[in-house]
């Protein structure tokens, strides 16, 4: 019984770590598209956060371990709730740049996700021919008939605000992605809540192992 809960929570734990994953190849192409235009060297303000999220020094094993253990607390009659930090997004995210490759201009260290009220927001640190700003993103979650995608509500390069024709790869990027690595589960696990809370998202879903091959 022990063990059937674990492979559940990995179900989803699964989703997750790959859309986040998704997320990061996003940044990426709208940082690139973003240079093409020469805005960077248009914006002379260096924005902040909302909030600097604090993250201590962790691998993506401890935070998939986190996000498990959040899974097993509240899983019951195949339903379960996995809770996200900011902090959690934050180290993530960082982790998955670092293993992309060196991105000339990006200050990893710096780039954070923070989840506000309904939204998050990505924050990554920019610097090119010496002029530094940063790329803000926020980010909303819609669920629609156990369906989910993201739209990218504003991106702005310090007080700039990014063409809409270079937020729609990312956008098309993240949602292409979120498709696939729920049609891979085929039918194992259904996603029925998101909810964005000041520091927490809360991930909600029904897990169904007899979908699951080997199982």
């Amino acid at each position: 019984m022990a063990e059937d809960k674990v492979k559940k929570s990995h179900v989803a734990i699964g989703v997750f770590g790959g859309c986040a994953l998704i997320v990061v190849i996003a940044i990426i192409f709208l940082y690139i598209g973003i240079s093409k235009t020469g805005l960077i060297g248009k914006s002379d303000t260096f924005p902040e956060p909302t909030r600097v999220v604090n993250v201590e020094a962790g691998t993506i094993d401890s935070v998939k371990t986190d996000l498990v253990a959040s899974a097993l607390r509240s899983l019951k009659n195949g339903e379960a709730h996995v809770v996200v930090t900011e902090e959690m997004l934050t180290s993530l995210m960082r982790q998955d740049l670092a293993a992309a490759g060196e991105q000339e201009g990006l200050d990893l260290a710096n780039a954070q996700i923070a989840i506000l009220d309904g939204f998050l927001e990505v924050y990554v640190p920019l610097e090119k021919d010496g002029q530094k700003t940063a790329l803000t993103m926020l980010v909303k979650p819609i669920l629609e008939n156990g369906d989910i995608h993201m739209e990218i509500e504003e991106a702005r390069l310090g007080t700039l605000k990014a063409p809409g024709f270079i937020t729609d790869i990312p956008e098309n990027l993240i949602n292409d992605g979120i498709k696939k690595q729920l049609d891979a589960l085929d039918g194992s696990f259904e996603l029925t809540t998101v909810l964005l809370t000041d520091g927490e998202m809360t991930l909600g879903g029904k897990i169904s192992l007899k979908n699951i091959p080997g199982f």
